[in-house]
């Protein structure tokens, strides 16, 4: 008798769901399909992936976009019911992984509809202050309450399910992740290595360097840590500021001491963590912060606004980081301050602790045997 596949619908391909979706497929034995809404979006796009091991396509589609201080999209993919259909005595189950666009809800609907269990996988967070949630809460709550059950980012996420109700039997925590050791691996520079790469950015060889990875919009609290990072900088000579990311703030990016890079190929990011003492995301709004898991991943300690989804997980105080609350520029430059001294230290806890969030480990605890009857 041949096994049901499980279905996982999400949002766009990137480098961070193929470690993911890889260990998952792995341990249901090679019975997943993704079907991804877009390849691509506007600032997020990758010409090097890792290796994909699953199954998936790319859903025929377009985007919607609304562009203001940032830019939000919404993709439309109005075939999806046709193929559901001609999955439907097939699937096992459906994995829905978010609820901000018409795909997450058709395929939501076609479940209850059919009578297949589908689960939610969210980051969503109490901290979130999207218009886009408020205006759609009441299919957001439907499609939370339809669920059979719950994959949560992390513990953030799961609360936030709490919140509307689901009880916490029905959640489990699948923490974010990335591959920690491809991270961990080629993060790794010798001195001299350091030293080269740094010359090539201009950047002085006996400088501390705080790096941010991200893109250059208002969400991303990018003025504050340029406003830190000034104020510190006049303060200490031996600081720099690496800024990898494009976007509307760009231009804002260009003052001293202050390097730039619009584009890295996902291959060559390990890198820039190996010339780094620390990772800064100051962001007013983020569901999880991949970059920090690459960060830890890589042995660097990090400095996070409280309002980022991985901060209550990963960003331990005088641990692992330091957490300071969205746009109080002071706060920020005490942390930078305080990081100069005990980078090495946090760094190494740091390294530690992020092997909780390893795909292969969280993939085998929650779709092993037991939870899909194989």
């Amino acid at each position: 008798m041949q096994k049901k596949i499980t279905l996982l619908i999400d949002n766009i391909l990137t480098p961070y769901e193929v470690a993911r979706y890889n260990a998952i497929n792995e341990v249901l034995e090679g019975k997943l399909l993704v079907w991804f809404q877009a390849a691509s979006d506007i600032n997020r796009h990758w010409s090097n992936l890792p290796d994909i091991h699953f199954k998936y396509e790319i859903l025929p589609g377009k985007p919607f976009r609304l562009i203001g201080k940032d830019v939000h999209t919404f993709h439309i993919n109005p075939g999806i019911t046709k193929k559901l259909q001609t999955l439907q005595n097939n699937l096992e189950k459906i994995i829905i992984c978010g609820w901000d666009s018409s795909t997450y809800w058709l395929a939501a609907a076609f479940c209850k509809v059919h009578g297949i269990p589908y689960t939610l996988w969210s980051g969503s967070t109490k901290y979130e202050a999207s218009w886009r949630r408020t205006l759609f809460f009441p299919i957001i709550y439907l499609l939370v309450r339809s669920a059979q059950d719950y994959i949560a980012y992390g513990s953030r996420a799961k609360a936030f399910l709490q919140s509307l109700g689901v009880r916490d039997d029905k959640i489990k925590i699948f923490y974010n992740s990335v591959d920690l050791a491809y991270f961990s691996k080629n993060s790794q520079l010798s001195e001299a290595q350091k030293k080269q790469k740094k010359v090539s950015l201009d950047i002085p060889v006996d400088n501390f360097v705080f790096l941010f990875i991200g893109q250059l919009i208002e969400r991303k609290g990018v003025r504050e840590l340029l406003e830190a990072f000034k104020i510190l900088n006049r303060q200490n000579n031996k600081v720099s500021l690496l800024v990898v990311g494009n976007g509307k703030l760009r231009d804002a990016v260009i003052q001293k001491r202050v390097r730039h890079i619009s584009h890295v190929e996902y291959d060559k990011v390990p890198q820039l963590y190996g010339l780094a003492d620390c990772l800064v995301l100051p962001s007013h709004e983020e569901v999880w912060g991949l970059v920090i898991n690459e960060a830890m991943a890589a042995g660097l300690p990090v400095i996070s606004s409280d309002v980022v989804g991985a901060s209550e997980d990963l960003v331990i105080e005088d641990k692992t980081g330091y957490v300071y609350r969205p746009g109080d520029i002071a706060e920020l430059g005490k942390c930078m301050s305080k990081m100069l001294k005990n980078a090495k230290q946090l760094g190494a806890e740091a390294a530690k602790l992020i092997t909780k969030t390893d795909p292969a480990t969280m993939a085998k605890k929650h779709f092993g045997a037991s939870k899909y009857g194989k």
